[in-house]
């Protein structure tokens, strides 16, 4: 993508006229997005590795950064720019890639919370057989929901960081170490039945494991969050970062504290919080 990338910023110097602000704010967007996608596959990426699934994810990582909503629309700005080179030069060929083109857009502000009835047939939607997968998605979605984690640190989620009869997931700070609550059981349950089964390398310390015995990648938990929201019939909007927001959304609605949600959930900045804030205040006086 490096190469790419600097031809693009070329094109739109040289054909396009694009000022010298604007590219130099792309060339930094553009190597935030090389790092984020480098870092998911654990190799240098490539234009082929873009997808509407991994831009999607990219926006969703964007959004839990905090940063503010211009910075934001600049950021996706210059991944829309990018990707429409690619597409007209035929570097990338995804017929789909028109949609995202065209759908990804400004983020938006009213972000989706979802009702305790969808979560519960979230939740609820890979009990119905005993797989080893199931097992795991169970897990996954259960300690999602409970915690708050982000998709990146839930998948980097290794053995040692748990403490399993305490039911806790621990942090360098041991003040903002996580409850698992009643997640405690589910992720237990994974433990001793499931990823025994997808273990294949007795080395491995992450907890949650794909089909191949290794650490579970973001995209997949992507499509995993995507798999059981549609087998609820919660649409196509339903990701792992839903699950942050309605949690940050429902200690809210209990009475937690702005700082103490953002503790919880390990945010730098408050700005999530002030968009679910005012969300709750503004169905307060409708």
């Amino acid at each position: 993508m490096e190469t790419t990338s600097r031809e693009f910023l070329d094109y739109i110097k040289n054909t396009k006229g694009s000022s010298t602000n604007t590219i130099l704010a792309y060339r930094s967007d553009l190597a935030q997005l090389n790092k984020v996608f480098s870092e998911e596959l654990q190799r240098k990426a490539s234009p082929a590795d873009i997808r509407i699934e991994t831009i999607r994810m990219y926006t969703e990582w964007l959004s839990e950064q905090g940063y503010r909503p211009a910075t934001m629309a600049r950021k996706i700005a210059a991944v829309r720019s990018y990707i429409d080179y690619l597409v007209r030069f035929d570097i990338i060929k995804d017929p789909g890639m028109d949609k995202i083109l065209q759908t990804e857009s400004t983020p938006r502000r009213k972000p989706r919370i979802l009702t305790k009835d969808e979560i519960q047939r979230l939740l609820e939607a890979p009990r119905e057989k005993k797989t080893p997968r199931n097992i795991r998605d169970s897990a996954i979605l259960a300690v999602l929901f409970k915690t708050g984690l982000r998709a990146a640190d839930l998948v980097g989620l290794q053995m040692s960081d748990l403490d399993r009869e305490a039911g806790m997931i621990l942090r360098e700070e041991p003040e903002t170490n996580l409850k698992l609550a009643d997640a405690g059981a589910i992720l237990e349950q994974y433990l001793m039945e499931g990823r025994p089964h997808l273990a294949r390398n007795r080395e491995e310390n992450a907890v949650f494991l794909n089909q191949r015995g290794s650490q579970l990648s973001r995209q997949a938990l992507w499509l995993i969050v995507k798999r059981w929201a549609k087998k609820a019939m919660l649409g196509n909007e339903v990701s792992p970062h839903t699950l942050r927001h309605t949690l940050a959304y429902s200690l809210l609605q209990e009475g937690v504290s702005r700082k103490v949600v953002q503790s919880i959930l390990g945010l730098s900045s408050p700005n999530s919080i002030r968009v679910l804030s005012k969300l709750d205040e503004k169905e307060e006086t409708e």
